[in-house]
């Protein structure tokens, strides 16, 4: 039994084999980094409840913010509101303004001013007298105002008054008379004698 004892704290007190060192440093090794990876989750935590607890949520910067989110500390803000989609084309559209009939103006303006000459006792007739210019664009925005001032000028014999534009033009010894111009009215002073160059 001596003998036996001795064995058995000779075995115990003899050195473990390479393999068996090996196995037990790797061990220790792994400890080691799990206790440190644990260490560094815990400081992490904990920094952002102090950070969270030490600024208001505006002052934080969003580094910060990210790392609470990914802690659990905080819930992100909410999504942004999706915007309501655009009411759907009818297909209908507004319909286009005539376009302006410049000859169809002038004709309704002509035959106004004709009318409004019926009954005044002045002479007055479609067209314009040619050449003989004497005054033009005298002040006068009608055609009985046009020949009343032919009327007053002693050396006026004839009018011409454009119907659109209401311009009047006075006229001496015209050479004659065009009735085919439309947009034109024309008349003659009280003391015009009709001469055979102008018949």
């Amino acid at each position: 039994p001596r003998n036996s004892s001795a064995a058995t704290a000779a075995a115990a007190t003899a050195p473990s084999s390479p393999a068996a060192v090996d196995a037990s440093s790797k061990a220790r090794a792994l400890r080691s980094l799990a206790a440190s990876a644990s260490l560094r989750r815990r400081a992490a935590w904990c920094w952002s409840r102090w950070m969270l607890r030490r600024f208001s949520y505006s002052e934080v910067t969003p580094h910060n913010r990210e790392l609470a989110y990914s802690n659990g500390t905080t819930a992100p803000p909410p999504a942004p509101p999706v915007p309501a989609p655009a009411p759907p084309a009818t297909g209908k559209t507004a319909p286009a303004p005539p376009e302006f009939d410049h000859d169809a103006h002038m004709h309704a303006s002509r035959e106004r001013h004709l009318s409004s000459m019926a009954g005044s006792g002045v002479h007055y007739e479609r067209g314009v007298w040619m050449y003989g210019d004497y005054k033009q664009d005298v002040d006068a925005d009608t055609p009985h105002a046009c020949a009343q001032a032919c009327q007053a000028d002693e050396g006026c014999l004839h009018w011409n008054f454009h119907v659109v534009h209401h311009r009047c033009d006075l006229k001496g010894q015209a050479s004659g008379h065009n009735s085919d111009v439309p947009d034109w009215i024309s008349g003659n002073s009280l003391r015009y004698k009709p001469g055979a160059a102008e018949l």
